[in-house]
């Protein structure tokens, strides 16, 4: 499960589209903008237990958000693309 509209909408079917922080299904009288956030910040681990849907603005706050997490993904990624490798 690699493709990321796949990935968002079973995480929209399996919790609905409210942030995992904040609760909020909307804003201004409309509803909320979701963005799927990988709670390691490795975008290649699509595991269940590293995604959760955020609000911009929760999603802004996270450690692994955009340019705060350059540096550690990349490292994330090799590590788990290793792992990944040797279960094959």
């Amino acid at each position: 499960m690699d493709d990321p509209q796949i990935i968002r909408k079973y995480m929209f079917e399996k919790h609905g589209r409210n942030c995992f922080i904040c609760k909020r299904k909307t804003w201004m009288g409309k509803e909320t903008p979701i963005e799927l956030d990988h709670i390691d910040g490795n975008s290649d681990n699509n595991l269940p237990s590293n995604l959760r849907l955020l609000c911009p603005n929760c999603h802004a706050q996270t450690p692994t958000y955009g340019s705060k997490n350059r540096g550690n993904g990349r490292t994330s990624r090799r590590e788990y693309r290793k792992k990944k490798n040797l279960h094959y």
